[in-house]
């Protein structure tokens, strides 16, 4: 999929090219697959086999889970202020495994705080995989740890900057879900959400880490 076919959303929330029948079949199979879930499913066995073609078993026992504040265009749709990003747009909530593969997207309003979308990130997964597992997230999450392991019966460990003082820390575990956030930056499509409504958003998010996944089998 080409993010770059898109050009304007359509009233469906997807985005579709003015007037182009192949941008109309596009548009048409694009809405039907985020309806279906299709890149969950191809998403779901690829994440796999790229574990094991690692040398890793298919399920991971660690997830780390963080966001991403990006502006919005004129699309419309829910969007809102993040004060402490300087943002007005939405985030985009990821929990991946530890080789930065993702195993959960969410999207929702960037003035949201990361706290109120956790278990809703995380608990999909719970149905997706049998192996008890370690979250791992920065001092946002702080006081999250009872309710992941009450509702899903997982730890959760917040990782806490090396050194306060500094302007930037490669801190342990997270780096590897800001390194999947700048794999994403590589796509134009995702410089800002132009999507209207954000199961669009997700679909576009899940198309460039399908592809990203790709990669790592070439």
């Amino acid at each position: 999929m080409r993010f770059s076919t898109f050009s304007k959303p359509d009233a469906s929330g997807g985005c579709c090219p003015a007037n182009s029948l192949p941008g109309k079949r596009l548009c048409f199979r694009f809405r039907r697959w985020r309806e279906e879930g299709r890149l969950q499913c191809l998403l779901s066995a690829l994440r796999r086999t790229v574990r094991r073609e690692e040398g890793r078993e298919g399920e991971p026992s660690a997830l780390i889970i963080d966001c991403q504040s990006v502006s919005t265009s004129r699309a419309g749709g829910i969007a809102s202020y993040d004060a402490y990003k300087n943002v007005k747009g939405r985030k985009r909530h990821l929990a991946v495994d530890t080789e930065g593969l993702p195993w959960n997207v969410l999207v929702h309003a960037a003035g949201d705080h990361e706290s109120q979308w956790a278990i809703q990130v995380l608990a999909p997964i719970r149905y997706w995989t049998e192996r008890n597992k370690t979250v791992f997230a920065d001092s946002a999450y702080q006081g999250q740890g009872e309710e992941v392991e009450n509702k899903l019966g997982w730890s959760l460990s917040i990782v806490e900057r090396e050194d306060e003082d500094s302007g930037f820390s490669v801190d342990p575990k997270r780096w590897i879900v800001e390194r999947t956030f700048s794999w994403l930056g590589g796509w134009r499509r995702l410089t800002r959400d132009y999507e209207r409504k954000t199961d669009s958003s997700e679909t576009m998010v899940r198309a460039a880490l399908l592809k990203i996944a790709l990669n790592r089998l070439a």
